[in-house]
């Protein structure tokens, strides 16, 4: 796809927003008023352009998917009190392809699907033994990834692909053994593993952080794993909002 420079488009009259819109002969730029959404456009040359520039309104235009007549890269809705523009080519067919958006924000792409989930208290942690972390609060989830509650350990998977999962733990200052962060799928096998020595330096706690990229399933779910052997109980301990968590986010 080749775009003309802008500035050689004609700019249109502003148009109130429909469900069908009539596509303009030529390439131009056509001003959108209103907030009715937009599902289609009427066949156009092939080869043209058209720029929607959306007038300070939260109009929503549909992706109609590959075997419609306006094919996007999802849902687009611009924003309302800014400018948003969504550009447009003819294929062969008479179908709009979607080149660009502005504004590149969340309002006008797809939701990623991601989750940062905390917990809000210390948690014990027996010598020897692998703990399960508890999750009790969360930063964000755009996906129902988490559950503050039920099985609140867990990051559950809604949408398949492939996620950068991270973990990190502190525990409190001791200075024998070693300690370690682990992300566990399902259950059962560990997916990301880091082990550390302690800090010997008095009165600072050792951090563990640990991340991998996995490829999930629907309902596969990860937790965090700490483990230490210090020869007593401790804590992973509440540390400035950044232990413990455990994070992920769809990539691919």
């Amino acid at each position: 796809m080749v775009l003309l420079p802008r500035l050689n488009f004609p700019r249109l009259d502003p148009r109130a927003s429909a469900a069908t819109l009539s596509a303009p002969l030529g390439d131009a730029i056509l001003p959108i008023s209103g907030t009715t959404t937009i599902t289609s456009i009427t066949p156009g040359g092939r080869g043209q352009i058209l720029i929607l520039e959306f007038l300070n309104a939260a109009c929503p235009v549909t992706n109609g998917g590959s075997g419609s007549g306006l094919q996007l890269n999802g849902n687009y809705l611009s924003s309302s009190g800014v400018k948003g523009t969504l550009t447009l080519e003819c294929d062969d067919a008479g179908k709009w392809i979607e080149v660009a958006r502005t504004p590149l924000g969340l309002a006008g792409l797809p939701t990623i699907p991601a989750c940062r989930a905390t917990h809000t208290a210390n948690q014990s942690l027996t010598s020897g033994t692998f703990t399960t972390l508890a999750l009790a609060t969360e930063s964000f989830d755009t996906d129902n990834i988490h559950d503050t509650v039920t099985n609140n350990s867990r990051l559950t998977c809604k949408t398949a692909g492939k996620y950068q999962i991270t973990g990190i733990i502190q525990y409190d200052p001791n200075a024998t053994g070693t300690r370690v962060a682990a992300i566990m799928l399902n259950g059962g096998a560990f997916i990301g593993y880091t082990q550390a020595q302690a800090v010997a330096t008095a009165g600072q706690g050792t951090v563990v952080t640990v991340a991998t990229l996995y490829d999930l399933a629907v309902n596969d779910y990860v937790e965090l794993q700490a483990y230490q052997n210090s020869g007593g109980a401790l804590n992973a301990s509440l540390a400035n909002n950044y232990a413990p968590t455990l994070a992920m986010v769809r990539v691919g």
